[in-house]
């Protein structure tokens, strides 16, 4: 099938399409875009984003997923808050056990007799 009019990468002494036609045939009519990079093998069909597995999601849906990731950050920021505040007030206070004449020796001294 070819494309009229002709993409810049397609020389007119070739036939149709080379491969750099043939992508941009399936960019604009089939809506299908190869990502690079870090996202290599995903590629965007529609509105869909499509894993390498072929996993389809929606905008919709990665938009629930960011929130989701997001909210279960801040309520484990919560936790983690709520957990230092109890150690510090539990914390605070340290007991001694000692019989009660060495305190009273130790305060008050021993009487000479």
């Amino acid at each position: 099938m070819c494309i009229d009019p002709r993409p810049p990468c397609w020389p007119n002494d070739q036939p149709c399409p080379n491969s750099c036609a043939q992508a941009h045939h399936t960019r604009i009519v089939r809506n299908h875009t190869e990502l690079h990079g870090p996202w290599f093998g995903w590629r965007m069909a529609g509105k869909y984003l499509v894993s390498p597995e072929g996993v389809r999601l929606t905008p919709e849906r990665l938009k629930g997923l960011a929130w989701r990731q997001d909210a279960e950050a801040r309520r484990d920021a919560a936790r983690a808050r709520n957990t230092a505040r109890k150690a510090v007030l539990q914390g605070g206070v340290t007991v001694i056990r000692m019989p009660y004449s060495d305190w009273h020796r130790e305060r008050f001294g021993s009487s000479a007799g």
